[in-house]
Parts: structure tokens; C-alpha cells; sequence
């Protein structure tokens, strides 16, 4: 049957009908009509002809019709149905059965219809995860999407991509997707238009919602996103700052580029040239995005951080030291020798530090080197050597105690 619900969805309220009253006669007379225009629509003789438009109309008339009578239980049925035939071997079926769940959710009133739609993401969720779904599901996808969005519906919304991400894989910074349906979803949701309006009302939801739109954020994970956060991390609000900073630490790959390429962008160090420092609308923008690199711990940024190491901002410097070492690595650890030698010694203190906690015995002879060429800063070194540790490290210090 073409009304079966399917396993593992709860049964949506029931309702009672009464048929010698009037109102079950209405109810009798709304379902029988809807049972129509199904039959209708997909009988064998009707395959190759085009529905017309004022059939369409009808058919929302009387779907609405049902649900204005409380029959429910009876919507969601239709629903599931129609779901069902979305795999159908049938092209004419599985389009006409797409057109028909469309209109369907368009038609929707969220303040009286909510649990059509939240029937709707339900059994979408189940079937992408038992990977029960053909490639029309993508179109499903995006329709329930817009009608989630337009209408604040964040947790159903975020619930839909949470079980698309599920069917996406990210290895060695290349995207696969188990079928072109998820592939298809994602790259609808991934719009301009779509990620402006997640990122708007990041600032502006209550805080009930929040959650919701970090979770949908993270589940698209593009670079289109990471760039939209980019234009945020500076906010006045310190709560949006943080918030869209750990949105940017779980994007990976996307925020790398992103945030690189802002280093390598000469334009946000443009300053006059009486002045060392930045101006600060451009510092707090670099100094965020100094922070996501170091974040992501991702060695690839290592390589835009040297592109600032003698930045005349001593504040970019010793945003940079921070980064690399939480990022650590050869990469992080030979930068650090290099800026272990800079002009100011807040910036040579600061290199050496973060050297004790990174470095490893195979640098202990850069860093002895350091200590001899740089007698100024022995003290430091000398603590930097007994952090790192080793043999060549012990060798030295007690050279130092015969000295």
C-alpha cells in the first residue's frame, strides 16, 4: 500500500471519525478525495502525460483540507507514501512523486502543520542513514531545507545535514561522497544565500538556537563557510567572537585556506609608513586569523606564518610564536630557531619558550649554537636545553658547570 509508514517512525497522533456526524462525513469525504487524485495521478494510463497545474492546486487543496479536518495521521501517511515512491523504478513516478511532496512542504503552515514537517526530516533522516534514498531525495532535501530555514526551524534543519555529514568522508584533504545524492544536497545547501543567513542569525537567535546552527555549520564544512566566519571574528560581541572561532577550529582544511591566503594577502598589512603597529579593524582580523592556524594544529599553515615572521607588528610576532607552537612539528620547531634571533627580545624570550616545549633532542645542537652566538639570551637557552633534554643536552650543561 502506497499509505505504509515506515519502520521506525512514530505514529502521529490519531484521529477519531465519526462518520454520522458531520464532521466525520467531512473527514471521510477529504481522504477518499485525496485517495483520488492519488490513484489519479499515478495510474499506468496517465504515465506519459504531464500533470496539469490545476490538478497540482487540487491536490494541495485537499491535502490541506485533511489537515485542517485533524486527520493528522492520515497526512503523514501520504507523506511516507510519497516518500516511498521517490525509489520507484518508475522516472514518471519517482517526478511526479517529488513534485507532489513539494508541494506539499511549500504549503506548509509552521504554526499549525509543524509536525508534517517534522515527519518529514524524520523519515528523510532515517532513510539517508539506511542509504535508502534515489537521486530526487537531493530535491527533497532542498525544499525541506528552505522551509526549515525560512522558518527558524534550526533543530530539524540541523538534524537533516547531521545525517548527510554522516555520508561524506574527508581523507587527506579530499571530499568524497557515498552517492551523487548527498554529493547533489550538499552542493544546494552550500549557497551564498543559505550560509549569509546561518551566519546572520548566528548573532542574532536566541540561545536555545545556537547549538543548532553551529551543528548545521559544522555539517557543511566548506570553505565557503569558513570565509563567512572570517568576516566575524573580530564582532564587538565576545561570545560571537569565540563562538565563531571554534566553528573555524572544527572546518579543518577549508579554514586553512582561508586563513592562509588571508597571510598571504599583502593588503591586510598595508599600514602608514611611520607606523609599526596595524590599524585595528586589520589587526584584530589577522590576529584571529593567526589564532584559527594555530588552532587547526594543521602543519600546512606553517608555511603563510613565515610569510609574517619580520612583520614590524611585534604583536603579529608573538601571535605567530603561539601558533607555532601549538601547532608544533620540524616545520614549527626550525621557524622557532629562526625567530629565537629576532630584534626584540620580548619576541627572542617568547621563541625560546615555546622551543622547551616543542623542541626535541635532535634540535639541541641549533638551540647550543643559539646559546653560544647570543650570550645575551644564555639564560633563557640554557632553560630552553634543559626542557628539550638528551645526551648532547646533558653533555653541555655540565661543560657549562666547568666553565
Amino acid at each position: 500500500s502506497y499509505l505504509s509508514t515506515p519502520a521506525g517512525l512514530g505514529a502521529a497522533p490519531k484521529s477519531g471519525n465519526d462518520p454520522n456526524s458531520r464532521t466525520g462525513q467531512i473527514r471521510i469525504e477529504s481522504s477518499r478525495r485525496l485517495e483520488q487524485l492519488l490513484d489519479k495521478f499515478f495510474s499506468p494510463a496517465t504515465q506519459s502525460e504531464p500533470t496539469e497545474m490545476p490538478v497540482f492546486t487540487e491536490f494541495g487543496e485537499a491535502y490541506s483540507r485533511l489537515l485542517k479536518t485533524g486527520q493528522v495521521q492520515k497526512a503523514h501517511e501520504v507523506l511516507f507514501a510519497l516518500q516511498d515512491r521517490l525509489s520507484a523504478p518508475y522516472a514518471f513516478v519517482r517526478q511526479k512523486s517529488l513534485d507532489l511532496l513539494v508541494l506539499i512542504v511549500n504549503d506548509l503552515n509552521l504554526l499549525t502543520d509543524l509536525s508534517v514537517l517534522e515527519a518529514a526530516v524524520q523519515s528523510l533522516d532515517i532513510r539517508l542513514r539506511e542509504h535508502k534514498e534515489s537521486y530526487e531525495y537531493s530535491e527533497l532535501i532542498w525544499c525541506v531545507v528552505r522551509k526549515c530555514l525560512a522558518g527558524k526551524r534550526y533543530s530539524l534543519f540541523s538534524r537533516l545535514t547531521s545525517a548527510l555529514a554522516v555520508r561524506r568522508q574527508l581523507n587527506d584533504g579530499v571530499t568524497t561522497y557515498d552517492s551523487m545524492t548527498i554529493k547533489k544536497a550538499f552542493e544546494n545547501i552550500n549557497q551564498h544565500e543559505v550560509i549569509s543567513a546561518l551566519v546572520d542569525d548566528l548573532i542574532k537567535v536566541r540561545a536555545e538556537d545556537v547549538a543548532h546552527i553551529k551543528s548545521i555549520l559544522i555539517n557543511i564544512g566548506s570553505e565557503e563557510i569558513a570565509l563567512a566566519l572570517s568576516h566575524i571574528i573580530s564582532h564587538p560581541l565576545r561570545q560571537v567572537r569565540q563562538l565563531s572561532l571554534k566553528i573555524l577550529a572544527e572546518l579543518g582544511k577549508n579554514s586553512l585556506k582561508v586563513f592562509s591566503d588571508m597571510l598571504v594577502d599583502d593588503t591586510w598589512f598595508d599600514r602608514d609608513k611611520e607606523r609599526h603597529e596595524l590599524p585595528d579593524a586589520r589587526w584584530y582580523v589577522i590576529r584571529n586569523a593567526i589564532f584559527v592556524l594555530g588552532s587547526l594544529r594543521d602543519t600546512g599553515g606553517v608555511s603563510a606564518l613565515r610569510l609574517r615572521i619580520n612583520d614590524q607588528d611585534i604583536r603579529i610576532r608573538r601571535e605567530i610564536i603561539s601558533s607555532l607552537e601549538k601547532i608544533g612539528g620540524e616545520d614549527s620547531i626550525d621557524l622557532l630557531i629562526v625567530m629565537a634571533e629576532d630584534r626584540d627580545r620580548e619576541i627572542r624570550e617568547a621563541a625560546l619558550g615555546s622551543l622547551g616545549m616543542v623542541g626535541t633532542p635532535e634540535y639541541v645542537p641549533l638551540v647550543i649554537d643559539l646559546t653560544k652566538r647570543n650570550p645575551v639570551d644564555s639564560i633563557r637557552t640554557v632553560a630552553t636545553l634543559g626542557k628539550i633534554g638528551g645526551s648532547d643536552e646533558r653533555a653541555f650543561l655540565g661543560s657549562l658547570l666547568e666553565n
